[in-house]
């Protein structure tokens, strides 16, 4: 939808009906639409740091011959 329309013009309305989800629903997790996209992009961020994180560092086991 993001591609389709920008931030600004997206409802709490328009994303609870791609998602088949009740609007209480979304409140109930969600402050805003704004809540929703700070929390989708800091799991992002938390996932990428954890992918490069595990590329660089060896394993606990290789390092300290465990």
């Amino acid at each position: 939808m993001a591609v389709e329309r920008d931030f600004e013009s997206i409802t709490v309305k328009d994303i609870t009906e791609i998602a088949t989800m009740n609007r209480a629903t979304f409140y109930a997790h969600y402050e805003d639409k704004y809540m929703l996209l700070e929390v989708l992009f800091l799991e992002f961020f938390d996932q990428t740091l954890v992918r490069k994180s595990s590329m660089k560092a060896p394993s606990a086991q290789k390092r300290w011959k465990i």
